[in-house]
């Protein structure tokens, strides 16, 4: 336990739900991440060891969180991963058919 909240550690392969509650540093930025791990490619890398393969979420999971935060209040999306170029490539999703579905459902004024 760390400050007295207990601690899960995930199993390879599995993704921790994008709907879990947080606390943001800017209210109006939301950092939404799309995959974890990577495809252990680089030799040099540590990643590979740390955050194992690559794991991405699903496509309607990353709409829902995006639409989630902005009836928050959120103005600007950030999307991060540790190997984004490689997003979909485990659940055949190519990274441009993701983003088209987010920006689908961004209304005018918000930053992706």
């Amino acid at each position: 336990a760390v400050k007295g909240h207990s601690l899960r550690l995930l199993g390879q392969g599995v993704r921790p739900a994008l709907d879990l509650p947080k606390i943001r540093r800017n209210a109006l930025i939301e950092i939404v991440p799309i995959s974890m791990g990577c495809l252990n490619r680089c030799t040099y890398c540590k990643t590979k060891h740390a955050r194992g393969d690559l794991v991405s979420y699903k496509p309607e999971s990353i709409v829902a969180r995006v639409q989630s935060v902005i009836n928050q209040g959120v103005r600007e999306i950030w999307m991060s991963s540790e190997d984004t170029g490689a997003y979909g490539k485990d659940i055949g999703v190519p990274l441009p058919q993701m983003l088209h579905s987010v920006v689908d459902v961004l209304p005018e004024g918000i930053m992706l």
